[in-house]
């Protein structure tokens, strides 16, 4: 019997179960679309699930200033990776472009930045949301969601963004928001990662990871 088959075998009689109940003690509880029946009237609302699903990955394989993902559509996305800076001295600075607009000025960012006890918050106009230290690896994390189109003063795309560097046992965590100051009521189709103090400080060994959010 194949692997497949069993795991098909497996969510039917799974699928059985919870539509016939699980008893425990007095009560047997039901399991139906979002709700929990845990007996005796008590009902829990599960909620819509949240679906994640990769859509693009995209690995750097040569020391590059600027990479672009293409062929995307969609209204939000986590954006998950490292960036690699393979420069000896330089801390390196990474800019992300949303659908083609390499503009930076089209940009407007409130930046946090925590070292130690020292916090720090500054606002540019710009779209430089990380920081990789000499010859290191910086994680990040985006979120970005298109606009609701209620009105044409509302119309932005605005990324909340998380990374974090060291210099040496000092860690800096950063939390940068940004919004896109063109008035579109778009979805979200490429995503540029462009280092904008380094010549191929996008270095090979960078990731990126791309995620629908339904």
């Amino acid at each position: 019997m194949n692997e497949e088959l069993i795991r098909k075998i497996v969510r039917e009689e799974l699928d059985k179960i919870l539509k016939q109940g699980i008893k425990i003690g007095e009560n047997t509880i039901t399991i139906t679309g979002t709700q929990i029946d845990m007996g005796g009237g008590s009902i829990i609302n599960l909620g819509s699930p949240v679906m994640i699903t990769r859509v693009a990955s995209l690995n750097v394989g040569s020391d590059s200033t600027e990479v672009t993902i293409t062929g995307l559509n969609h209204e939000r996305l986590l954006v998950m990776g490292h960036f690699h800076n393979a420069n000896g001295g330089t801390t390196a600075n990474y800019r992300v472009f949303v659908n083609g607009d390499t503009t930076p000025t089209n940009y407007y960012a409130q930046i946090l930045e925590v070292t130690g006890t020292t916090v720090s918050a500054s606002n540019i106009n710009d779209c430089i949301f990380a920081k990789a230290e000499p010859h290191g690896r910086a994680p990040f994390m985006i979120y970005i969601a298109r606009p609701l189109g209620w009105t044409i003063d509302t119309r932005y795309i605005k990324l909340i963004c998380f990374n974090t560097y060291n210099n040496g046992v000092n860690l800096t965590t950063r939390i940068t928001s940004i919004v896109r100051q063109v008035n579109e009521d778009v979805n979200i189709t490429s995503l540029t990662f462009q280092c904008s103090n380094l010549s191929g400080a996008l270095s090979a060994g960078s990731r990126i990871r791309v995620f629908n959010v339904t």
